[in-house]
């Protein structure tokens, strides 16, 4: 009886441990010309020697009326963002993304800049099949801006970043 009241007292003590639910990340919006998927702003890590201050933050946008996903991040690092690309690198390839500036302005003791770049649904499709987080970086320098998952992450991404794209197949395909 005595283990059973202790078993019974630690189960009640627990938090409750939920399971990740990668359709919760989403907002799904449908209007007569399409329909537009946002995901939930996220972090990434900042790849340690490169020139970020701190972790990014990014949300991902897509819809049905185009064959682009935008990315859009914001990024510190101790010096205005001088970068004209991002580079989503891979082990096994790298794909090149010109970035437009949202803004930039001083924070702190660094600056803050707001970016936007855009990927195909059809190479992020092929990136989410890649088991390794894939790094983004912006600029091609050696201490450019970089940042990553870890693997845990990384497989969540993957799995809401698919919902994402298999929503709007599904609408595309509802709208020919």
């Amino acid at each position: 009886m005595k283990k059973f009241l202790v078993l019974a007292t630690l189960l009640c003590c627990m938090p409750a441990v939920r399971a990740f639910d990668p359709s919760k990340q989403l907002v799904i919006q449908t209007f007569p010309e399409g329909t537009v998927v946002f995901v939930n702003p996220s972090e990434m890590a900042a790849v340690k020697g490169t020139s970020t201050q701190r972790d990014m933050q990014y949300d991902v946008t897509a819809n049905t009326l185009s064959d682009s996903v935008s990315f859009t991040c914001t990024v510190y690092t101790g010096q205005p963002l001088n970068a004209d690309s991002a580079y989503l690198r891979t082990p096994a390839s790298v794909h090149a993304s010109a970035i437009e500036l949202i803004y930039c302005e001083p924070k702190s003791n660094g600056w803050i800049s707001r970016v936007r770049f855009y990927i195909s649904a059809s190479r992020l499709s092929s990136l989410l099949t890649v088991q390794t987080a894939p790094h983004i970086v912006f600029g091609a320098t050696p201490d450019a801006p970089a940042f990553t998952l870890s693997d845990k992450k990384w497989d969540e991404r993957r799995r809401v970043l698919s919902i994402m794209l298999e929503v709007l197949r599904q609408n595309n395909r509802q709208n020919r």
